[in-house]
């Protein structure tokens, strides 16, 4: 089966053991020839894979203590192998943890120290309540392959130097590597040693392949079987729909929401203009000037996916937050009723101002947003809104003090995940003293949403966490301080030679790949 990528891996191991792995980074690999303690399904559910037994709160497994530490036990399946036939063994567990850990200092800081009391039982220690203890995915590293290199070598420079992260790589996952040529592929065979059973199909090949045109053309040949990590972009899984016909047997393509696009606000007096984007009224005209329909039919080729929310549609919680969500839906008379409380008055083009000074509110688009950034000034000019477009240079795009300085709007994304506190809380806020680095590029601040956040990231009862994600999202709609537009797709694409893939999101792409077939 041979696989599009649209990058070349850095290595084949997940995130947290690979400090290379950026935003476009592939997450096929790693699923095909390495795996964890957990692994999230294709509807995003933790399953069970090298692990027995998921902790439980409240048993001996997983531990509370009076003074809020707390400790689990994991427990290997039994008969575990490595690609070579070595045992997998805890204490590969507590390697790959000192090694992500000695990759960036951020790592894991709420662990206080991993144990392993015998060969198959890994203990973990907790400096402070982690409410997803129970189901980390962490990856084990072969001890008796690169244990004795690691302990005399910091843990990048390692990882920039030894060949196991690449041609030497040898892992736990479903296929087994035979080959990497850099630059042109690599290639595996299936593991009979894999935890879930050997796969049906018996070799795969990674190729990459930078032009999505050139992807397309080669899913149609029949040269390429499947396309994944960003390998065919949203434009161009709509061509494969029309060629396909909506025939499996010819081929699928399969949309999974990914991003929540969304227009940041500006916060901070010291660079918000105009002022008055402090008022809520302000900010409400401008959410009721803007036709998401119109965006969602320009950009999504006629796919359902208007947002009113960072959460996804996915969640377990989602319908009963959409029933109490503050919306605002397009009405051109109630947001110039807001403007007018605001003592606006309209000037003989049209256009709202006050005292001889016209309303102008820039927006800003980042990354390739210009279609939005048009149909939204062309929504708030209808409502007399005067809106300058302030678009950026390639370089200017990287640079993290302009995506933070902004007057007034921004158009950016979010990746979606449920933890949707990253745009709203002041650990995250982009300042000098950071670099202007950090998801909270507006500035936003309330202290409601800092209770709400710890809320969500010490309770141990999921159903407490939901509820404050679901207010946290309730307050920042209520104030509009942000306007959620449409949920982004990413893409996976497959001929019709093949059956078994599933939608999902990258990271989870490849789940059940021992179940896919050739389809006869």
């Amino acid at each position: 089966m041979v696989i599009a990528l649209r990058t070349e891996p850095k290595a084949l191991v997940g995130t947290d053991l690979n400090p290379a792995h950026v935003g476009i980074s592939p997450d096929a690999p790693w699923q095909l020839f390495h795996a964890g303690l957990t692994q999230h399904d294709e509807k995003e559910r933790p399953q069970l894979q090298l692990a027995e037994d998921f902790p439980r709160l409240n048993t001996d497994s997983w531990k509370v203590f009076p003074d809020g530490r707390m400790e689990t036990i994991w427990r290997l399946r039994p008969g575990l192998t490595w690609h070579d036939g070595a045992p997998l063994v805890a204490d590969d567990f507590i390697l790959g943890t000192r090694f992500s850990k000695g990759t960036r200092s951020d790592r894991l800081p709420e662990v206080e120290g991993v144990e392993a009391p015998d060969a198959r039982t890994l203990v973990i220690h907790y400096k402070v309540p982690n409410p997803d203890a129970g189901e980390i995915d962490w990856q084990p590293l072969p001890r008796h392959l690169i244990g004795a290199t690691l302990d005399q070598m910091e843990a990048r420079e390692a990882f920039e130097t030894l060949p196991y992260w690449t041609t030497e790589f040898v892992g736990v996952g479903p296929y087994r590597l035979t080959g990497w040529e850099p630059t042109v592929f690599i290639t595996g065979e299936a593991f009979e040693g894999w935890v879930f059973g050997k796969p049906r199909i018996g070799r795969v090949q990674l190729v990459w392949i930078p032009d999505a045109n050139t992807a397309v053309a080669d899913l149609l040949s029949g040269t390429v079987h499947l396309a994944t990590d960003l390998a065919v972009a949203f434009e161009q899984g709509s061509v494969l729909k029309r060629e396909w016909g909506g025939r499996t047997d010819s081929g699928s393509v399969l949309l999974s929401p990914a991003r929540t696009v969304y227009v940041q606000i500006q916060f901070r007096p010291e660079f918000q203009r105009p002022a008055t984007l402090q008022d809520v009224r302000l900010r409400r005209a401008l959410a009721h000037g803007i036709d998401k329909r119109a965006i969602v039919d320009a950009v999504l080729d006629g796919e359902p996916g208007m947002a009113d929310t960072l959460v996804a549609k996915e969640e377990e919680y989602y319908p009963e937050l959409d029933r109490v969500l503050t919306k605002y839906p397009l009405n051109a008379q109630r947001a110039e009723q807001l403007l007018a409380e605001l003592r606006y008055t309209k000037d003989e083009e049209g256009y709202y101002g006050q005292g001889g000074t016209r309303l102008t509110v820039g927006l800003t688009p980042l990354g390739d947003y210009l279609r939005e950034a048009l149909i939204l000034a062309d929504g708030w000019k209808r409502v007399g809104v005067d809106v300058p477009l302030q678009t950026l240079s390639p370089v200017e795009q990287t640079d993290q003090r302009i995506a933070s300085v902004f007057p007034a709007l921004i158009i950016t994304q979010f990746a979606i995940n449920p933890n949707p506190f990253f745009s709203f809380i002041s650990a995250t806020l982009a300042s000098e003293a950071t670099r202007w680095a950090g998801r909270n590029k507006g500035g936003y601040y309330d202290p409601e949403m800092e209770r709400l956040y710890g809320v969500f990231t010490t309770s141990l009862d999921r159903s407490e966490r939901n509820r404050a994600v679901m207010q946290a999202m309730q307050l920042v709609a209520d104030q509009a301080a942000y306007f959620p537009l449409y949920y982004a797709y990413e893409v996976m694409a497959h001929t019709g030679a093949i059956q078994g893939p599933k939608t999902a999101k990258r990271a989870n792409s490849m789940w059940k790949i021992e179940e896919w077939s050739w389809r006869s």
